[in-house]
């Protein structure tokens, strides 16, 4: 997580927080919340570029595996250590 992310929503909620609805400020204010979303979205970037890599129309099994093997080794794919 880039350092300050959450100190940045923190003070968008503060300085906003009459026009923003209580479930989200509840939901920024929860640090291990914002920590796994952020979490969630570090996995998904190499999803999202390895199906960018294998157009339908273009991509043969031999590119698939590759790509699958590539998410395999990936670091942030890989299980947590909690």
């Amino acid at each position: 997580m880039k350092n300050g992310s959450h100190y940045r929503y923190m003070k968008i909620v503060q300085d906003r927080e009459v026009d923003i609805d209580v479930s989200v400020v509840c939901k920024i204010q929860d640090f291990k919340w914002f920590r796994n979303v952020h979490d969630l979205a570090a996995q998904l970037c190499p999803v999202a570029k390895a199906l960018d890599n294998c157009p339908s129309n273009k991509c043969g099994i031999a590119d698939v595996c590759h790509e699958w093997l590539n998410l395999l080794s990936d670091p942030a794919l890989q299980p947590s250590s909690l």
